[in-house]
Order: structure tokens, then C-alpha cells, then sequence
């Protein structure tokens, strides 16, 4: 069984979900999609701290796929 932890990962080709341990208040989790020239950002995070590491982390990915949808799925403050 593979460790929870921290980081972008691959789950289907082009989709990907970023976690954040440990799941407590504020640790949110997201996910994108990339196709073949933009991509689709699935809830933003907490802060700009963890939103600044997440997006530098899909930056590989948005390079030359930027983001040019956002959606939130819920307006808790871990995603704002």
C-alpha cells in the first residue's frame, strides 16, 4: 500500500490530484485535468503558501497546457 503523502500524482492519462497531508482543517486536496492545449483546475486551496507550492509542483504540466478554468466545489474556506 503506498504511503499518503504530499505531491501531484498521476491517477488516469492527463488527470491528476494534488494531497496534502494529513487531511485536518485547512489541508485541502485538488486535481486537474490537462488537455491538449489548456487545462482545468479542480478546487483551489487554502492559502497562497500552499497554492504557490501546488501550482509549482503542476507547472511541467501548465507550461505549455495553462490553466484557463477554475472550478471550486464547494465554498468552504479550505478552497478559496
Amino acid at each position: 500500500m503506498e504511503t499518503y503523502r504530499r505531491g501531484l500524482l498521476e491517477i488516469a492519462d492527463g488527470v491528476h490530484v494534488y494531497l496534502q497531508p494529513d487531511g485536518t482543517w485547512g489541508w485541502s486536496n485538488a486535481g486537474i485535468t490537462v488537455g491538449n492545449d489548456h487545462s482545468t483546475l479542480v478546487d483551489t486551496l487554502y492559502d497562497l503558501h500552499v497554492t504557490s507550492a501546488m501550482l509549482e509542483e503542476m507547472a511541467p504540466l501548465t507550461t505549455t497546457n495553462p490553466i484557463t478554468t477554475v472550478v471550486n466545489t464547494h465554498a468552504n474556506g479550505d478552497h478559496c
